[in-house]
């Protein structure tokens, strides 16, 4: 749960720190190669890591879930992405580039995956459908044409994926299919 809070201050910080960027003319990648650079890769680097340290506690809590936990091993996929996202900065062509869609990629597909069989069990149904309309909001926003920066979809897309893991995490943090169903 604490991914959600660090990205958003680190990501937050770098750009109060770099005046230049705009969301409408930018992507948020930028800023690794700026001024506020250290401050925007180290938060990529802790966030992902963060988000693989909870997939795999998502691994430990999905036991006999196959499904499920083929979906926190993407998660974990999607986290190391986010690594290498802020490892490979924009300077580092195409690696950087890779990165990001793969980041942007597995992440719903880890959060589709995840929610699907929560459909079926009665007291997980609600999660599901707030995961598959995250999915939902992931995708959407590379879709529309925003007519400007990548900053756009790129928030978008982290601030649905944001909102999974808090309610996730959550879920995992009190142990409870029926504790998620009230969040």
């Amino acid at each position: 749960m604490l991914t959600p809070p660090v990205a958003l201050l680190g990501i937050g910080t770098a750009i109060m720190q770099s005046p230049w960027f705009s969301f409408s003319e930018n992507a948020l990648s930028d800023l690794g190669i700026s001024n506020a650079a250290n401050i925007f890769n180290a938060t990529l680097i802790i966030s992902g890591l963060l988000s693989m340290f909870m997939a795999t506690g998502m691994l430990t809590a999905f036991r006999g879930e196959t499904v499920k936990r083929a979906g926190a091993a993407i998660f974990i996929l999607a986290g190391a992405a986010l690594v290498c996202i802020g490892v490979f900065h924009e300077g580092y062509s195409p690696h950087h580039y890779i990165f990001s869609v793969m980041f942007f990629v597995l992440m719903p597909i880890a959060i589709m995956t995840i929610s699907l069989p929560m459909l079926i069990k009665a007291g997980t149904r609600k999660l599901g459908y707030l995961s598959l309309a995250m999915v939902f909001i992931a995708i959407i926003a590379w879709v529309i044409p925003w007519g400007m920066g990548i900053a756009v979809p790129e928030a978008i897309a982290a601030a649905a994926g944001c909102r999974w893991i808090i309610v996730s995490g959550a879920r995992l943090y009190l142990g409870s299919d029926d504790a998620a169903g009230k969040l």
